[in-house]
């Protein structure tokens, strides 16, 4: 049998911290310390969007759903103003048109309308006596628009449990098998051919999210999961996401609101870290320092799109962390019926031809377009821009537009390096990137943006040392222990 030794115990005790002193120092080298950068980044960058939307839309209007959304569930009082005035706009524009948005095939003007209503609390099946879901009732009506319409139709229908009617749950079963059938072999969507899109992958989970691990739709819950892969495996080394051959942003706020969609945490989840970076670093990487975010970083100035779907995306991630309901899940509300607006104002015509053309993605012509030149107009104003900038999530990325960057900037861009967007025109935003420290860094080109984001990773290194620095501490003391030991 052993003696008890006391310098035995010594070592024994110190050889245990030294263990938990090396476990502590791994996990700040890896994820625990990005997981708590990122939740502090998300709020600081949530809140700047906040503003730079409250300071850019001073008429929120019909065409605007996205962004009122974001505001909406990011958490802002839906008694604000802002929300009074959009109401207000939407129901004279629907009287105007007589309930009718759409007069040609696409849907999705009604199903991003009826999210946009749901999140401020209007009960979209009576809009000041307008059923919006009149116009999604049939199944081979809403695909007109192909995968596009029945992704949005089905997120419009799950948004609230007030609508879901047993003729809308039956109809959403249709669309669900609809978008079944469209899987391409070996896991993933596209708008078209045999090769998974990371937008069109992540919004279709995003609309089969409802059925996720939900008994008697185990063949969603394979799809999902087989999509994730896929998502996992198109990753790029620095946490982002490629579509048409460039990184942007749009793509990955969109694989983020599909990860918080399911539950997965982007930000500590090992099939979404690449090399230590992630894709909430990633997105945070485009904003500017007005809090406006970058499509691509050669672009420089805000854009639209990006700006609205990198906000929604983060309001997505942050409320899957506080364990909120999901973006589209607005079955925290309450919903009341829309009274009639003051008839004062209708935004008319043109905005139902730029909502059409905007959002119709029926033909495989649009997502060629990203990568054309398209015309511009001569220094299109803010207030054009933000009229433009929000007119459907996702088609609109597919579609190049008139009403894009001032000729100058534009001169400027490349085939190369630039994919068009119809919200492309906010052109007001400085060439900077503020680092996690806060430094406003000027930005040239793509290359100075990635040593920026290298930068902010680097910036964990203190946590590091500091955890190297208990441990050669706890080592000190073990030799001094042994030694005093030895003495006796």
């Amino acid at each position: 049998m052993l003696k008890y030794d006391k310098r035995h115990s010594v070592i024994y005790r110190s050889f245990a911290i030294i263990v938990l002193g090396m476990i502590m120092l791994f996990g700040m080298s890896t994820n625990g310390v990005s997981a708590s950068v990122a939740q502090s980044q998300v709020t600081s960058s949530i809140n700047k969007c906040r503003s730079y939307v409250l300071n850019n839309y001073f008429d929120p209007d019909y065409g605007q759903e996205f962004i009122v959304l974001a505001q909406a569930r990011s958490g802002m009082s839906t008694s604000e103003s802002f929300f009074s005035v959009y109401y207000n706009n939407v129901a004279n524009y629907l009287a105007y048109k007589e309930g009718v948005l759409s007069s040609g095939t696409s849907r999705t003007e009604y199903s991003r309308t009826i999210l946009a209503l749901t999140s401020i609390g209007v009960d979209a099946t009576d809009v000041a006596g307008y059923n919006l879901f009149d116009h999604l009732s049939s199944v081979s009506e809403i695909t007109k628009q192909g995968m596009n319409g029945a992704v949005w139709a089905l997120l419009a229908i799950h948004c609230h449990p007030d609508y879901q009617t047993s003729e809308r749950c039956a109809l959403a079963d249709e669309l669900v098998t609809y978008l079944l059938g469209k899987e391409i072999s070996g896991g993933g969507w596209a708008y078209s051919g045999t090769i998974p899109d990371g937008d069109m992958t992540a919004m279709t989970v995003q609309a089969l999210s409802p059925y996720y691990e939900r008994e008697g739709y185990e063949e969603v819950t394979e799809a999902i999961d087989r999509a994730i892969t896929c998502l996992s495996n198109a990753q790029l080394s620095d946490g982002g996401y490629k579509s048409c051959g460039y990184e942007n942003a749009e793509t990955a706020a969109q694989v983020l609101t599909a990860l918080s969609a399911i539950g997965i945490d982007a930000d500590t989840d090992s099939r979404f870290i690449k090399n230590d970076y992630n894709v909430v670093e990633n997105l945070l990487s485009f904003q500017l320092s007005d809090g406006g975010f970058m499509h691509v970083k050669s672009n420089h100035s805000a854009n639209g799109l990006a700006t609205t779907q990198a906000y929604y995306a983060l309001v997505s991630y942050l409320r899957s962390e506080n364990a909120q309901t999901f973006l589209y899940d607005m079955s925290d509300l309450t919903l009341t019926a829309g009274l009639p607006g003051d008839g004062k104002t209708h935004t008319g015509s043109d905005k139902e031809t730029s909502a059409k053309e905007n959002t119709d993605d029926s033909s495989s012509d649009n997502k060629k377009s990203k990568t054309q030149k398209a015309s511009t107009t001569e220094e299109t104003t803010a207030a054009q821009s933000s009229s433009n900038s929000d007119t459907d999530g996702t088609n609109d990325r597919k579609s190049s537009s008139a009403n894009s960057v001032s000729t100058a900037n534009k001169a400027e861009d490349s085939e190369k390096n630039e994919k068009e967007h119809s919200e492309d025109g906010w052109d007001f935003a400085p060439e900077e990137y503020v680092s996690d420290e806060g430094e406003v860094v000027a930005t040239a080109d793509s290359d100075k943006m990635d040593a920026v984001l290298q930068s902010n990773k680097s910036s964990r290194t203190p946590w590091v040392v500091g955890a190297g620095i208990v441990a050669a501490l706890v080592v000190a003391y073990t030799l001094s222990s042994i030694m005093k030991g030895k003495k006796r």
